[in-house]
């Protein structure tokens, strides 16, 4: 909101400045019309009210020049700082993305370990299991038809569903 702020400081300080040359010339065009009617134009002082004016038309291209370069700068310095924040955010995003994984990683090792352990630490059986089980699930069995056909219970069914299928 700063830079939009000043912004608007520097765009309200242009229109003054062009408003103070409109007058001057104004005053200028008056001047020389007033001049011109009483037939004495006296041409050294309209030179010297033209370069007046030459001067500060100079001089407002100057500060309008400076005025750009702060507004580019600004805007480049904005962009950077969208950057920043958008790559800042894509790294969260990622790092909670790694998190959930590793803690359902951690689960699926904890519930493996729980299921060799109740099946008689019989790995052979256990393979034998997970590949009928798969078998069934791809011939388009669901979780219960397969758990009542293999008589087991329905959470190994879905485990080895979700690890293997």
């Amino acid at each position: 909101m700063n830079n939009s702020s000043n912004l608007l400081v520097y765009v309200s300080i242009i229109v003054v400045l062009v408003i103070i040359i409109i007058i001057l010339l104004t005053v200028i065009v008056t001047t020389l019309k007033v001049k011109k009617s009483s037939s004495a134009i006296d041409e050294e002082d309209f030179n010297k009210q033209l370069n007046i004016v030459n001067e500060k038309i100079a001089e407002l291209n100057d500060y309008y020049s400076f005025i750009s370069e702060q507004l580019d700068s600004k805007q480049k310095e904005l962009l950077f700082l969208y950057q920043m924040i958008n790559l800042k955010g894509d790294q969260i995003n990622n790092l909670t993305v790694d998190k959930s994984q590793s803690k359902s990683s951690k689960k699926q090792i904890k519930n493996n370990k729980k299921t060799k352990n109740k099946s008689n630490g019989s790995n052979q059986s256990i393979n034998e299991f997970n590949k009928q089980v798969v078998k069934l699930y791809k011939e388009g069995y669901n979780v219960e038809q397969i758990a009542k056909k293999m008589q087991k219970g329905k959470g190994a069914v879905e485990l080895a569903v979700k690890i293997y299928c």
